[in-house]
C-alpha cells in the first residue's frame, strides 16, 4: 500500500470529472444514452432536404475590346473578385425567377422559386453557382439547372437588344471611323447570339445525399456532447450532493495521508474473523502504529459520522495487535450508543463507567476477549444521558494515562466528531488519532466540521483510514484472490467441501 497521496498520480484538469464519473457512473451512462436516443430521434423526424448546385461561368471582355463598348457587358477590372461579385448580383434578379417559375411549370411562382435558390460567387474564381433547395433530390437539381439556364436567358435578352439598338445607330453614322465593318459584324453577332461573357460550366447534378449530417455522424456528435454533458452533470451533481465521492475528494477536503484502505466486509463478524483481504489491510494497519510509534500508545479512532466504520475499524485495529503480541485495551467511549461488546459477541458491563466517574480499579473494570488474546475490553452500559464531558479534563488525562500504564496501546472508539462533542475531548487526551471516513456515505459537510474542530482544538491527524472507498486501491485484492483459488483447490484434492 502506497503512503503517497494519491492525487499526485492523477493530478490535472480532468481529476475531478474523472472522479465524478466514476463516483455518478449511472447517471453519467444515462445522459449519454438519452443524449444518443435524442440524436438519433432528431434524425429520423428532420425534414429531409437535398441541395444542388449549377455553376456559371463568368468570362470579362479585356480592357482593351472597343468594338463592343456601349452594350451591359462584363469587363476584366483590377479587383477580380468584385468583378465576380457583380456578375452574381446581375444573375439573382426578379426577372430570372419569373422566368424560371414559367420553365418549373404552372405551380411555380417567381417568389417560391426565389425562396429555394442562392446564388454565390465561388471565392476568387470567375464561377458563380446557383445552389437550389427541395424535397427531393432530383427537384433541387431540376430547380437549380433552370434558374441557371433563365438566368443567361435573361442576360442574353439583354444583350440581344441593346446590341440590335446599337446596330442601328452604327450602321447610320456617316464617321467611317464608326462604323468599321469589324464593329457591325460584332455588334449582329451579339443580336444572334446574346452575353458572350456568361455560359452554363456544368449544369447541377442529382444529389445522392440529403443536406446535413448521417446517422453515423449524428450519433458520434451525440455520444461525444453526452460525454461531455454527462462529466458537467456528474461533476455538478457531486459538488452538490451530501456526501464525500471517493479518496481524491477526501483529499481535497482534509489533506492527511491514507494510513490504510480497507474493503467494506458486510459479513465480517468479530467471532468469525475478517476476510483475508480485509484482515491483511487492517495488520498493514497495525504494523505501521507498531512501526511508528512508541509504546505505550494511546489511539483515538474518530470519524466525522455515525456508520462511516469508526468502531469496525477500534475492534479490528485492536484485534490484529493482540494477535501481534501487543497487550491492548479496547475502550468503548461511545457512552450513548455503545456497541463494542455487542460486537465482539461479548455483554455489556458497568465497568468503563465505574472507572471513569468513581475512579475505580481498572483491574476489576476489564474483561477479557476470549478469542483474541492479549486484548482487554472495557465497556459501558447503555446510558442516552452519559458523556465523558462531565469529566474534567485532568481527570480524563488521567485515565487514559493509567489505561497506557496497563498497555502497549489504548484504542479508544470515540463518538462521532460531526455529532457530539465527547470525540474532541478524547481525541485531545490521545497520542494518535486516526479519522475512518467512509466514501459515499460520510457528508462532506460533517467531513469539513470535524477538520476545523481538530485544527482548532491544535489536534494534528495522523491520517486517514478509509473504508469501502475505491476497489482497485484495496491492497492485497489480487494475492487474495490468488490465494483463496489455491486453498479451494487444495481442498478439492483432499475431498473437502465449502
Amino acid at each position: 500500500m502506497s503512503l503517497n497521496d494519491p492525487r499526485s498520480a492523477s493530478d490535472g484538469a480532468l481529476r475531478p470529472y474523472l472522479r465524478a464519473i466514476r463516483a455518478q457512473w449511472v447517471f453519467f451512462l444515462g445522459v449519454v444514452a438519452i443524449t444518443v436516443a435524442a440524436g438519433v430521434a432528431y434524425h429520423k423526424t428532420r425534414s429531409v432536404e437535398y441541395q444542388a448546385t449549377a455553376t456559371i461561368l463568368v468570362t470579362p471582355l479585356p480592357q482593351g475590346n472597343t468594338e463592343l463598348l456601349g452594350l451591359p457587358l462584363m469587363r476584366e477590372s483590377a479587383d477580380p473578385p468584385r468583378t465576380v461579385e457583380t456578375a452574381g448580383a446581375l444573375l439573382d434578379g426578379s426577372d430570372v425567377a419569373e422566368r424560371a417559375a414559367r420553365q418549373l411549370g404552372p405551380a411555380w411562382t417567381p417568389s417560391a422559386v426565389d425562396s429555394l435558390v442562392q446564388v454565390r460567387p465561388e471565392g476568387t474564381s470567375n464561377i458563380v453557382d446557383i445552389t437550389a433547395a427541395a424535397s427531393d433530390a432530383t427537384s433541387a437539381a431540376r430547380i437549380a439547372t433552370i434558374y441557371a439556364q433563365s438566368a443567361i436567358a435573361v442576360r442574353n435578352d439583354i444583350v440581344k437588344a441593346a446590341a440590335q439598338r446599337l446596330l442601328v445607330v452604327t450602321q447610320a453614322q456617316d464617321d467611317p471611323l464608326s462604323a468599321t465593318d469589324e464593329r457591325i459584324a460584332a455588334l449582329r453577332q451579339l443580336t444572334q447570339s446574346g452575353d458572350p461573357t456568361f455560359s452554363l460550366a456544368n449544369a447541377a447534378a442529382v444529389p445522392a445525399q440529403p443536406r446535413g449530417p448521417g446517422l453515423r455522424t449524428i450519433v458520434v456528435v451525440s455520444l461525444l456532447g453526452g460525454v461531455m454533458l454527462g462529466s458537467l452533470a456528474a461533476l455538478a451533481t457531486e459538488r452538490l450532493g451530501a456526501s464525500v465521492a471517493d479518496e481524491g475528494e477526501l483529499l481535497d477536503v482534509f489533506p492527511r495521508p491514507v494510513l490504510a484502505r480497507l474493503p467494506r466486509d458486510r459479513r465480517w463478524a468479530a467471532s468469525q474473523g475478517p476476510s483475508a483481504q480485509l484482515d491483511e489491510a487492517v495488520r498493514y494497519l497495525s504494523q505501521r502504529l507498531a512501526t511508528e510509534t512508541t509504546p505505550p500508545e494511546a489511539v483515538a479512532v474518530v470519524s466525522p459520522a455515525s456508520r462511516d466504520g469508526k468502531t469496525s475499524v477500534a475492534v479490528l485495529l485492536a484485534r490484529a495487535l493482540g494477535e501481534a503480541g501487543h497487550a491492548v485495551i479496547l475502550v468503548d467511549c461511545d457512552l450513548r450508543r455503545p456497541s463494542v461488546a455487542r460486537m465482539v459477541g461479548g455483554s455489556a458491563s458497568s465497568g468503563l463507567t465505574n472507572a471513569l466517574y468513581a475512579n475505580g480499579d481498572l483491574a476489576d473494570a476489564m474483561m477479557p476477549w476470549p478469542a483474541v488474546p492479549h486484548v482487554s475490553l472495557l465497556t459501558p452500559t447503555h446510558d442516552e444521558e452519559a458523556s465523558v464531558l462531565s469529566v474534567p479534563m485532568p481527570a480524563l488525562h488521567d485515565f487514559i494515562e493509567r489505561l497506557k500504564d496497563a498497555a502497549d496501546f489504548v484504542i479508544i472508539d470515540t463518538p462521532p466528531l460531526g455529532e457530539v462533542a465527547d470525540g474532541l475531548a478524547l481525541a485531545v487526551c490521545a497520542d494518535t488519532v486516526l479519522m475512518v471516513v467512509r466514501p459515499r456515505h460520510t457528508r462532506r459537510d460533517r467531513l469539513r466540521a470535524a477538520r476545523d474542530a481538530l485544527a482548532a482544538a491544535g489536534i494534528n491527524v495522523r491520517g486517514h483510514v478509509v473504508v469501502g472507498g475505491d476497489e482497485h486501491l484495496v491492497p492485497g485484492k489480487e494475492y487474495s484472490r490468488a490465494g483463496g483459488r489455491l486453498e479451494a483447490a487444495e481442498a478439492k484434492r483432499n475431498g473437502a467441501s465449502f
